[in-house]
């Protein structure tokens, strides 16, 4: 099994007989909040917020790897104002 961290996207390898499955897990929190932050520098990363997550993995895909899953996770704000905001993304 192999390990790696790409910025906030962290990922492992399970080698078999056949393609290398990759599962990604992406930080939910800081993923949204890092887009936030450089979109005030650059308006037009405020596009990403509707990002295809799966596609932005099979991105870093090596040959011979496949996307096995993603699993993108946060935690929930206390606020409900907030909580409803954050479901909506």
């Amino acid at each position: 099994m192999d390990m790696a961290v790409r910025g906030r996207l962290f990922y492992y390898t399970d080698i078999g007989n056949m393609a290398q499955r990759v599962t990604f897990y992406i930080d939910g929190f800081n993923f949204y909040y890092g887009l936030r932050r450089t979109k005030r520098n650059e308006p037009q990363w405020g596009d990403y917020y509707w990002i295809d997550v799966v596609k932005l993995c099979q991105g870093f895909l090596g040959e011979g790897q496949v996307v096995e899953k993603v699993i993108y996770f946060t935690a929930s704000p206390l606020s409900p104002e907030k909580n409803s905001r954050q479901s909506a993304f």
